[in-house]
């Protein structure tokens, strides 16, 4: 999004840059910490994802075969201890994958676990509980999920946001029209545009905060649908997000992924 932030992100970099806090071109680069323009996974004005980025354009590779429709239950261990393989269901039959060299485990921050535990990683007496044979004590495994914790912040702007633009039909027809013809534009980026990560005190030996800077801020609705609304007001929010230590100081009692039954 360089280049084509709105003109109250680039007061936001600059207003950084006056509290002499670090600015940061590249935040996958050397360092994190930092001020600066986030990236975006985005093709051609579309939000993109791994799987049209590296799993399609790898379809007609020989080495490569896609099963559907399968649920992983559990590795399969070798007599040494190392996994050769994992027993799935795939339309309701169980069948043994099985891998010559090695086996990844991709399913995510609660499915691995899970699938960990299942095949008898993890603690003891938990499975043991559960009459899943244990594998390797493992305590760790399916402990200290944390939940994701935010809070925005909202300031009246003295200058034009984007609220302004998208509050006349003229104003969201034009940006249509801009995305439509360009591909650019604000409905080709994401909606914090900015941010950085900071140290909450300066003794802090590593960022420890996240901070998003919107200049169209959005709102929770108050009924139970899902989705955001527009900020009625012109202003902008700043979004921050505590480090997992911090996080856990907050919320009343961390998560934690329960072994599931076979």
């Amino acid at each position: 999004m360089r280049g084509m932030t709105h003109p109250v992100t680039d007061a936001f970099l600059d207003a950084c840059r006056e509290l002499q806090l670090p600015l940061n071109p590249d935040f996958n680069g050397a360092a994190i910490e930092g001020a600066g323009v986030y990236d975006i996974n985005t093709r051609r004005g579309q939000r993109s994802h791994s799987s049209a980025e590296y799993l399609r354009p790898a379809l007609k590779r020989p080495n490569l075969l896609i099963e559907r429709n399968v649920h992983a239950e559990r590795l399969i261990f070798a007599q040494d201890g190392r996994v050769t393989g994992v027993e799935a269901r795939q339309n309701g039959a169980l069948k043994t994958f099985s891998a010559r060299r090695e086996v990844i485990v991709a399913t995510g921050a609660v499915g691995t676990p899970k699938l960990l535990q299942l095949s008898g990683l993890g603690d003891g007496a938990a499975l043991s509980a559960l009459g899943i044979q244990t594998h390797h004590h493992l305590p760790a495994v399916g402990a200290n999920l944390q939940d994701h914790l935010c809070a925005s912040f909202y300031y009246r702007a003295n200058r034009p946001t984007l609220n302004g633009t998208f509050a006349s039909l003229f104003g969201q027809g034009a940006l249509g029209l801009q995305y439509l013809l360009t591909r650019k534009g604000p409905f080709a980026m994401s909606v914090n545009q900015a941010g950085g990560f900071f140290r909450g005190r300066p003794e802090e030996e590593r960022p420890n905060i996240q901070l998003y800077f919107n200049p169209s801020p959005i709102a929770f609705p108050t009924t139970r649908r899902p989705g955001f609304c527009r900020s009625p007001i012109r202003d902008f929010s700043l979004p921050s997000i505590p480090a997992a230590r911090r996080a856990a100081a907050m919320s009343p009692s961390p998560r934690t992924t329960r072994p599931m039954p076979p």
